[in-house]
Parts: structure tokens; sequence; C-alpha cells
């Protein structure tokens, strides 16, 4: 049972993975087991071990049944040694899920593009991924001693990118980073990790890693136009239908919501768990994307659509001199309107989202 500790978005979620039964193995059951991944074959993408925790663990490449489960457990997959005091505990806190999923305009260029379009859309993701990455690490502790003083370490984390959403399978690439409750620090020491800054930066992780990936996209695509929305932002030129039409898991949850009577933070992530449907075998990629493609043309989203999207004969201009300063100023007068007090971390999530807009 995945029991869901923070809100559940639909661009960035935190799920605490408290059980350790058989659906703490959810991300692993997805993949296809090999050491490479086969768009031919049944199944998501092998699991990968990312970060410097894994590294200092000495864990590298796919992550398997068994290696994701031992450290479910705070177990060392090869060592076997407990790298947790509460190792195997059942009321333990297993893993943080952290969920990084762009909006359904880029998931559906991503999926329609032309083969060297949907790598330099998918280089863009990654690199985002990889920034957040990196904040994760530099977030996280372990209490160690007597007096359990918080001391830095960096999480193993194990990264799984999905490229479809539950059935029907809409497009929608995502990743998943795993947090496993294991912290290492640089001299060696293992133990759980201080959980705390997870909750507190959930949002403006989201932020940075949407500001991260229009960065990236503004690079690779220097035309594509943004549209900043109330979840973060949407590229331009994808038509409502389509966007309507691949939505189907979208529609799913606004169903439950209404039915709820309500849009908070808790109603969605209960709404989330209410719609979800077995997600045991991914078809194909190969065949994904047949459906993908000729569902587009029956929509009239054509390839020539999908390219003079990404290359849009207006420039959109992409600017940095000044963004920060007016989004700071504009982020202060909406957060000030809103809430009486606010933090940091508040602060950067509204900058970050309204320098996209900005360019």
């Amino acid at each position: 049972m995945l029991m869901i500790a923070l809100s559940c978005l639909i661009l960035a979620a935190v799920i605490s993975i408290s059980d350790l039964g058989a659906n703490t193995l959810y991300h692993v059951r997805l993949t296809q087991l090999t050491d490479y991944y086969d768009p031919e074959m049944t199944g998501e993408r092998p699991g990968e071990f990312v970060g410097r925790g894994a590294e200092l663990l000495g864990l590298h490449g796919v992550v398997t049944r068994d290696s994701f489960k031992a450290l479910m457990n705070g177990i060392h997959p090869e060592s076997k040694a407990k790298l947790v005091k509460n190792a195997g505990s059942k009321s333990r806190a297993a893993a943080w899920d952290i969920c990084h999923s762009p909006d359904k305009s880029f998931s559906i260029l991503w999926a329609l593009a032309e083969p060297a379009e949907r790598l330099e859309l998918e280089a863009a993701f990654c690199a985002a991924v990889e920034s957040s990455i990196l904040r994760i690490e530099k977030a996280t502790s372990i209490r160690t001693g007597r007096e359990g003083i918080p001391t830095p370490a960096s999480p193993v984390i194990s990264r799984f990118v999905h490229t479809s959403a539950r059935e029907p399978y809409d497009p929608q690439l995502h990743a998943h980073l795993v947090v496993h409750n294991v912290g290492v620090a640089d001299d060696g020491r293992t133990g759980a990790i201080v959980s705390k800054p997870l909750y507190q930066q959930k949002m403006m992780l989201g932020a940075l890693f949407r500001c991260d990936l229009a960065y990236e996209l503004g690079r690779q695509f220097p035309r594509m136009e943004f549209r900043q929305t109330e979840a973060g932002f949407e590229i331009v030129g994808v038509p409502e239908h389509v966007r309507a039409h691949f939505s189907s898991r979208r529609q799913q949850m606004a169903d439950e919501l209404g039915e709820l009577g309500s849009e908070s933070a808790s109603a969605k992530a209960f709404a989330a768990l209410a719609t979800r449907s077995a997600k045991e075998s991914v078809p194909p990629l190969t065949t994904l994307e047949r459906r993908w493609r000729a569902d587009a043309d029956r929509l009239g989203f054509t390839q020539l659509h999908v390219h003079e999207t990404l290359h849009r004969s207006s420039r959109f201009a992409h600017k940095q001199d000044g963004v920060l300063e007016k989004s700071f100023g504009a982020s202060l007068d909406k957060l000030s309107a809103k809430h009486s007090h606010f933090g940091q971390f508040d602060i950067t999530r509204m900058v970050a989202d309204a320098a996209v807009a900005k360019g």
C-alpha cells in the first residue's frame, strides 16, 4: 500500500512508501527485466541507480527486484549489511517517491516528434531531472551520534523513467526519483534520512524542475513558445482538443475531485489513488507510438504541425537579462496578497514559475 505523505500534484509529487509488502516493488514490476531498454518489448525502461549516495555504496547500473527490495529494508543489496538502525522493520518509512511529470503539451510533442527531435526533447527532460537530483542531495542529511546531530549525507536514489500514464496509456514522459530512506555521509557512515526537508521543499523542487526544463527546451528549440499556467507552463501550439484526447488519466482524477467537491491537496492525493488502475504490463513503446500517431492524425495534428510547434515562425524571446529581478518582484507581490507569512522555499517556487513565462 502506498501511504500518501504529501500532496499528490500533477507536475510534482512526493509520496512516502512505508509498506514493505508487494506494492513496494511497483516501480520494478513495470520495467523490462533486461540490462538495456528494447522498445519492441513489453514494459517500461529499467530503473537505474543515480547520485552520489548510490556511488558511495558501490551501486551502479540497473535496479533489480532484489536490490530495490534490500534498500527498501535498509540493507545493502550486495554485502547485506544493515545501513540503518531499524533495518527490516515494517514500521519504517522505506522511501519517498518524487515524481516529475511535465505538462501534457510536452509529452504529446515528445511522443509525436521525429526521432531526432524526440531525442532533443528527452535530453532537455533528463537534464532537468538531473538538476533535481542534485538539489535533493543538497537537502539530505542523516542523524549521527547519541545526540542525533544532522550530518550532511547523500541519499541513495533509484530513477525510473516512464513513457506513459496508466491505461489507456496516454503519452506522459515522467520520472520517478525513489529516494530510499538511506543516506551516506562522506566518511562512510550511513543512516536514515531526515525527511523534513523533502516535505518543506516539495513544491520548490517541482517549480525548479519546470524552470530547468523550460530553460533546456529554450536552448534546444529557440523558437519554442511557453505560456504560464496555474500548474507551471505549457508549450504553445498543441490544440486543446488534442491535449484533451491524450489526457484520459487527468479526466479520471478531475471527475473524482468533482464527486469529492474539493480541490485541496489531500483531495487530489485521494483522487489519484481512487482512480488508479493496474499498470502491470505496459505495451511496447513501438506499439504505443503507432497508436499515438494514428490518433493524432485523426485529430488533425500532423507531423508537420508538431515540427511547426517546435520551430515556430514567430520568434519567442528567451531573455535572460532582468528576468530574475522582474520575477522576484512579481512573486513577492503575489505571495503578500495571498499569505501573511511565507518562507524562502515559497519565494523560490514562485520566482521559478514566474521566470518561465518571462522567457
